[in-house]
């Protein structure tokens, strides 16, 4: 028996309306949604963007690329590690002028070395390297070769997990055991837990930084809206290398 088409109408009206609103917003793919996932080790609640596949750093990156003035397809854009969230938006926006490497992924346009790049001197204007130099022993090579393939008055935008108290960064060279890397740094495969001492390592290969954080860029109601911060951080950070011009 077919429900008559007024009596329909109010049903589903009924039903729309008593479901719970949009609660939050991806700026990536644009969806608005009631909730974002679980996701992480352990789990962080309402990390994960289920239509595209951003995380909390994925969102606070894009947002902050749009509050560039420049236009993206006159910039030369340097990706490493290139997350599918972000990789297909930003070769859309820069065209043949964007280019990916990593050490061992595939999804990279060519698989690099951040510590020795195959690259030219000064040949991109923007750099983008979220959560890799944790992963990297030699972080101060990785950094100066970041500064040898920018160009004068370029900028890189770099991004590490940070201890939540903003401590001194930890670190062990002759630290390999997968278990007290975890406990220590957060993840078997990280060979240090970054403090906000990193815009010094930054400064050393001459860099002038500059460290953003969520709270001095966004509202707490924009934060929660793009659910910007991991469950229980205090803050995130974003540290913005500028080799001067």
């Amino acid at each position: 028996m077919r429900m008559p088409r007024g009596r329909l109408s109010r049903w589903l009206r009924v039903v729309f309306e008593s479901m719970p609103p949009h609660r939050v917003q991806c700026p990536l793919c644009c969806s608005r949604l009631r909730g974002f996932r679980n996701f992480g080790q352990p789990p962080r609640p309402g990390a994960l963007c289920p239509r595209c596949g951003a995380v909390e750093r994925h969102r606070f990156l894009w947002l902050y690329l749009q509050r560039l003035p420049q236009d993206a397809a006159s910039i030369d854009l340097l990706h490493f590690a290139p997350e599918p969230c972000l990789s297909g938006r930003l070769a859309a926006l820069h065209g043949d002028r964007y280019h990916s490497v990593d050490l061992g992924s595939i999804a990279a346009q060519s698989r690099q070395d951040i510590t020795r790049l195959a690259l030219r001197d000064a040949v991109f204007d923007r750099i983008i390297c979220s959560h890799v130099l944790e992963h990297v022993p030699d972080d101060q090579a990785a950094l100066r070769e970041l500064f040898r393939v920018l160009r004068p008055g370029g900028m890189a935008l770099v991004q590490v997990p940070v201890a939540g108290d903003g401590r001194r960064t930890d670190e062990d060279p002759e630290l390999i055991d997968p278990d007290e890397r975890l406990r220590r740094f957060g993840q078997h495969d990280h060979v240090r837990l970054y403090g906000l001492d990193l815009r010094e390592r930054f400064a050393d290969t001459g860099f002038r930084v500059a460290v953003e954080s969520c709270r001095s860029l966004w509202s707490n109601e924009e934060i929660r809206r793009y659910s910007l911060l991991p469950a229980g951080s205090t803050d995130d950070f974003l540290f913005v290398g500028h080799k001067p011009a």
